[in-house]
């Protein structure tokens, strides 16, 4: 058996690496948008998904289908 070094994850900071990116306006209205037009079921249709994207700052290929029910934290 191998002795592994611990790691104290009480210590661990991660405030300083992670950054959302966008003000929390753009982040709340992604949420809106994301429970409408991305995890409804009811909303069958694919091709305005890769637009919607762009439109909050995502960089998609062309061609690219987007299923039903995909959850997107941060585009």
């Amino acid at each position: 058996m191998t002795d592994r070094p611990q790691v104290d994850l009480s210590r661990f900071d991660n405030s300083k690496t992670f950054h959302p990116g966008a003000g929390a306006v753009k982040r709340t209205l992604w949420y809106f948008t994301n429970a409408l037009f991305f995890l409804n079921p009811c909303f069958p249709f694919r091709s305005p998904k890769p637009g919607l994207l762009r439109l909050f700052g995502a960089r998609v290929g062309k061609g690219v289908v987007i299923h039903p029910s995909v959850n997107i934290k941060f585009p």
